[in-house]
């Protein structure tokens, strides 16, 4: 039994088996067994084996339990042919199903694939700005019943080509006829966003142009492209989200854009964009977004006006959008171009020791223990044997593994029944793969530790200490920042933000130092306080402004503070009573 506290410094040393070789090569033809009459050939054993990732075809345990799971699914198919189950309809029909999911792998245009998937990723480079109308064509439509569609649409396109404008003409046969024609103006359009023929006429399409009917499954449509812009890749967004309705109480479309102009025009002024977004329950942490991000939305009014604008703002510029039931104030603070991204393929192949590697390891490393019986011979010899060591401190009863090796329990056992300086029997460890042996360096008992191990810590803490006893009693005569900034070794900086709750960074001694955010909430404003002593030194400061924070309450935020904090506490509590109750951690003898 091993008190929780013991901890005791090892030394593992560890033999990991890598692949050397292969299994022994066995005729392709040779019959491992005979069930229902039927000769099963090896080949056909290990190639079933090897489907099944619970198989190590390097462990006899588990090779065996195989042999039986395999002999008894013979026997039920063989059960199953005598009764002529695989002759019924259902059978056949769902090896029909089966013969074709697999048929389609291996009649696959992988070229054409390439060639496809490499077509949609060069036209990521560019985003389009187009205009369509469509002349809508039911699902199920005869040949005959598509000539007086497309007429129409030569039609329109005729007028268009004689100089009429294409969205007037749009609208107007739209407002004659809305059941079967429609109008669309797109403001961003990215691939696999539409039909694949309506795609790849407009990429290939110059701006300004108009296109002949282009059929797809929804009609005949004409095609004006208005800009193809770059793709700007990587946008850094922050934003601010004034909706409609906060807190079950709605507010009207005037009142929401007053108060969505207020916000706007103090992120314009300066205001800091955090600061603004918290009064509305939000972070505004700006984040990064892709075309991955909005590729795959519905390109409707709200969307197109969002990603347009992503698009086409500047860096650093404000924008106002007035989005759903909603004004979003929001600002691109960075972009970055696309970049050519590279597909790599990985091969993973699994390879295994043969059962002579395993043996051959197995007695060299036996060899190794026998003549190297103790610690000293082991640190001494392992290295220039090929042999890694590992060295742990302060290894506890509530470890799980050795050495980061599964299977270890025995291992574990010796370690906490062993005695400083003991060396441990040969151990087979993780999945047949390791070879262990571990020597006991220290026991460190539970309780204070020896003042020996821990002497330069307290050495620099004590000096720490004195150097800070004295610079107190150095500063104390001081009553002026400028007389404290002539003293030997001195330096002097400016830090704004200060809050009780958080800890003040100071940047030229680059530390944290929460005793001045305390220190400074109680300070007189231009009133020199100190000396303080902090984690990187000792300081004087003098307050210039104090100012109230204009954050408001918020009674969830600060119910969650609290909750974090109550279980940060009840941690702490159960740490202590766990002590206090001595109790006794002998999980090890399970792992």
């Amino acid at each position: 039994m091993v008190k929780e506290g013991l901890m005791k410094k090892l030394l593992v040393l560890s033999l990991v088996f890598a692949c050397m070789t292969g299994n022994a090569q066995v005729p392709a033809d040779s019959v491992v067994m005979t069930v229902a009459g039927k000769q099963i050939p090896l080949d056909e054993f290990i190639f079933i084996a090897q489907k099944n990732s619970e198989v190590n075809l390097s462990d006899r345990k588990s090779v065996n339990a195989y042999v039986e799971l395999f002999k008894n699914f013979k026997l039920k198919v063989a059960e199953a042919e005598d009764l002529e189950l695989d002759k019924t309809k259902a059978f056949k029909d769902e090896l029909d199903s089966y013969r074709a999911q697999l048929t389609s792998s291996y009649l696959s245009d992988k070229d054409g694939e390439e060639a496809a998937v490499r077509a949609i990723y060069d036209r990521y480079g560019e985003v389009l700005e187009l205009s369509h109308i469509l002349f809508r064509l039911p699902q199920r439509t005869l040949s005959k019943d598509t000539v007086p569609v497309y007429q129409k649409a030569i039609e329109a396109y005729e007028r268009i080509q004689a100089g009429e404008d294409f969205a007037t003409v749009g609208k107007e046969l739209k407002e004659a006829d809305k059941e079967n024609v429609g109008y669309e103006y797109v403001h961003c359009l990215l691939p696999m966003q539409t039909v694949k023929a309506f795609e790849n006429v407009a990429y290939s399409m110059p701006v300004g142009s108009v296109s002949l009917p282009v059929r797809t499954t929804m009609g005949f449509h004409i095609i004006k492209i208005h800009s193809r812009k770059q793709n700007p890749g990587l946008v850094r967004v922050a934003h601010v989200l004034i909706p409609f309705e906060k807190d079950s109480v709605k507010f009207g479309e005037a009142e929401t854009l007053a108060r969505a102009e207020e916000v706007y025009q103090k992120a314009k002024d300066g205001a800091d964009f955090a600061d603004i977004a918290k009064k509305y329950g939000q972070t505004g942490e700006a984040t990064w977004l892709t075309a991955r991000n909005y590729e795959g939305a519905a390109l409707d009014a709200d969307n197109a006006k969002y990603i347009n604008t992503l698009i086409n703002s500047n860096v650093k510029e404000l924008s106002n959008l007035q989005i759903g039931q909603a004004n979003v104030i929001l600002q691109v603070l960075d972009k970055k171009a696309m970049k050519d991204k590279y597909k790599v393929a990985v091969i993973k192949r699994p390879v295994e020791f043969s059962k002579e590697t395993y043996n051959k390891a197995y007695n060299d490393f036996s060899q190794f223990v026998a003549q190297n019986t103790t610690m000293d011979k082991i640190v001494a010899n392992a290295e220039e044997s090929g042999y890694r060591l590992l060295e742990r401190a302060d290894f506890r009863s509530a470890e799980h593994r050795v050495g980061g090796v599964k299977g270890t329990r025995e291992a574990l056992k010796w370690i906490f029944a062993a005695k400083e300086g003991e060396v441990s029997p040969l151990y087979e460890c993780g999945e047949n793969d390791h070879l262990m042996v571990v020597a006991l360096e220290k026991i460190n008992p539970a309780g204070y530790r020896n003042i020996n191990l821990v002497a330069d810590m307290l050495k620099a803490e004590i000096i720490k200490d004195k150097k800070a006893e004295k610079l107190i009693a150095e500063m104390k005569g001081a009553n002026s920042i400028a007389q404290v900034k002539n003293m030997a070794n001195a330096v002097s900086d400016s830090v704004k933000h200060i809050t009780f709750s958080a800890p003040a960074y100071v940047s030229v001694t680059r530390a944290s130092e929460p005793a001045l955010g305390a220190y400074a909430s109680k300070a007189e404003v231009n009133k020199l306080t100190g000396p303080i002593k902090g984690n990187a030194g000792v300081y004087m400061i003098q307050v210039y402004n104090k100012e109230k924070s204009a954050e408001e309450f918020d009674a969830k935020n600060e119910e969650n503070n609290l909750s974090n904090m109550a279980g940060r506490y009840a941690s702490s509590f159960i740490n202590d009573l766990y002590k206090k109750a001595e109790v006794k951690d002998d999980r090890y003898l399970y792992f």
